[in-house]
């Protein structure tokens, strides 16, 4: 049991050693990501589609705005009819609810 025990000690020590080495050995680096997809073929590829894209979708944006707003420009001219309109059939109502009241 003791040679066991000391065995694994032993073990273990030299696991550790070699591990407090490694780590001395042990670089860290890092990427620059923005320079690496601004200076790369592939990263240059990818904004230009990208840029594209976004360009298609605002070009959509802006004809939906545009369309919303003749919209909105043609329902502000139409609702002083619209009101006279939408007011008469409810003048009628009124007015014929009276005669019935009134001939009573």
């Amino acid at each position: 049991m003791k040679k066991t025990l000391l065995s694994l000690m032993i073990t273990i020590a030299l696991l550790a050693g070699a591990t407090i080495c490694t780590a001395a050995e042990l670089k860290i680096g890092y990427v620059n990501i923005q320079r690496a997809v601004g200076e790369s073929k592939s990263g240059k590829a990818a904004n230009e589609k990208f840029t594209v894209e976004a360009s298609r979708i605002r070009d959509d944006i802006m004809k939906d705005k545009e369309s919303i707003e003749q919209a909105a420009e043609m329902l502000q001219k139409q609702s002083a009819m619209l009101t006279a309109v939408s007011a008469a059939p409810r003048n009628w109502r009124w007015h014929a609810a009276n005669a019935i009241t009134n001939a009573w």
